[in-house]
């Protein structure tokens, strides 16, 4: 692997896993445009996947060390060192609650996806659609990216209703707002994401809570917690994966690891300041441009 490929690819999943965007997206085109110029040499089976990511867990180290403070105060309160009404520094959701509701939205996630992909895998293996590679519909879009533009052009469609609903929702006080129902549907619309590639983690979650009636830093803020367990499976996952291939060793570790500390860094400051734009903005601005990179995606890959 190219360690400008390597730092280029760093920098887009710094700065799209936070936005309502789509890094995997960005991702795919990236790998599509380097590939189609002959900008990178071929890379080995699995090897692009998993970088991929190698770049999410970089901008998992910028969630964990953005929210240092906030979860050294959930270990308090679960420690007994700390009030256990302690409240989010931001958001107002009590922290004992915090765990509870990322459980569930967890867990919908895991089994959405879990049963996406045997169910996908055996009607795909009944019309004749699966091939060494291609075992389910996530892997299915996968091999034919110009799905992911499709996608995206749904997270536009995700973005532009929920701005509409959360503009007539009433917002209320975040502590006793958010329910047991709100992660749940957060949950469920994660798992959306994990399967069909190009819909928006961090777009579909804030989605979800705004036209839940979750008031903006609240959606935004819990996303962002959110995806530390999603980040830490999916490692784990693409991690066996790559064992059970045996291309561990054939990697070029120092450049994936120079590529992951760049989306680290980049992915830090786009937490810093894009719940507090959240908070202040529309969305309607990044609907647009899923609108416009999805079509322009679509007719690049096909």
């Amino acid at each position: 692997m190219d360690l400008g490929y390597s730092i280029f690819k760093g920098l887009v999943q710094g700065l799209t896993e936070f936005l309502p965007i789509s890094s995997t997206a960005h991702l795919t085109f990236t790998q599509a445009i380097f590939s189609k110029f002959n900008w990178i040499p071929p890379l080995g089976h699995g090897e692009d996947e998993f970088f991929d990511i190698l770049l999410h867990l970089g901008t998992l180290v910028s969630v964990l060390y953005y929210f240092r403070s906030d979860l050294l105060n959930l270990l308090a309160v679960f420690t007994g060192k700390a009030d256990p009404e302690l409240t989010d520094s931001q958001s107002g959701l009590i922290l004992k609650k915090l765990p509870f509701f990322i459980a569930i939205s967890t867990v919908v996630t895991v089994v959405f996806i879990l049963s996406m992909q045997k169910l996908s895998g055996l009607i795909m293996t009944q019309l004749g659609m699966t091939t060494a590679t291609v075992h389910d519909l996530s892997d299915y879009y996968f091999a034919h990216p110009h799905w992911v533009g499709i996608h995206l052009i749904i997270t536009g469609c995700l973005l532009f209703f929920s701005e509409r609903a959360a503009k007539h929702l009433e917002q209320g006080s975040t502590g006793k707002l958010f329910a047991v129902n709100n992660a749940v549907w957060i949950g469920l619309l994660q798992g959306c994401a994990a399967i069909f590639h190009g819909v928006s983690r961090s777009g579909s979650t804030i989605s979800a809570a705004l036209a839940t009636g979750i008031d903006r830093t609240t959606a935004t803020r819990y996303t962002f917690l959110l995806s530390i367990p999603v980040f830490m499976m999916a490692a784990v996952y693409e991690g066996l994966k790559m064992i059970q291939l045996g291309a561990l060793d054939d990697l070029n570790w120092p450049v994936m690891l120079v590529g992951t500390a760049v989306s680290a860094i980049v992915g830090y400051f786009c937490v810093k300041y894009l719940i507090q734009f959240v908070a202040n903005n529309s969305l309607f601005g990044f609907s647009v441009y899923c609108w416009v990179l999805g079509a322009t995606m679509y007719v690049f890959l096909r």
